[in-house]
């Protein structure tokens, strides 16, 4: 599978590169696979806002990194779940914020990874870029 991304993208991933190796094994991997798969779904979808989705899709574990190996063992654990969601909320907000992401841009890509394991929060009501 060739995973290239675009610059903006490619910059983001390598941004995030020290917490994917933090995180799980092979999330590093992991990301760039979820980021393909988010490039076939944009043609699809195309009325989703690309950007938005794209940066969800490289960011979305980053939370993992917050955990010692053994908690990582058990990251099926519902807790774990939440934390890393929540953790990986707050470590995206930073990273976007250097990249002058706008404050809207934001708070979208950060709800959704703040849920992303729990996609029935996730509601098009609730997120107009969706």
């Amino acid at each position: 599978m060739n995973y290239n991304l675009n610059k903006k993208y490619q910059d983001i991933y390598n941004i995030a590169l020290p917490y994917y190796k933090k995180g799980r094994e092979a999330d590093d991997l992991h990301h760039l696979v979820v980021a393909k798969m988010m490039q076939y779904l944009l043609k699809e979808y195309s009325d989703l806002d690309q950007e938005v989705m794209m940066v969800a899709a490289l960011l979305h574990d980053i939370g993992y990194s917050k955990f010692s190996k053994q908690e990582k063992k058990i990251h099926w654990a519902n807790k774990i779940k939440k934390i890393h969601m929540q953790y990986g909320a707050e470590l995206a907000k930073k990273v976007l914020l250097k990249l002058n992401f706008s404050e809207e841009k934001i708070k979208i890509i950060c709800e959704i990874i703040s849920v992303h394991d729990n996609p029935e929060f996730i509601t098009i009501a609730e997120n107009p870029a969706l």
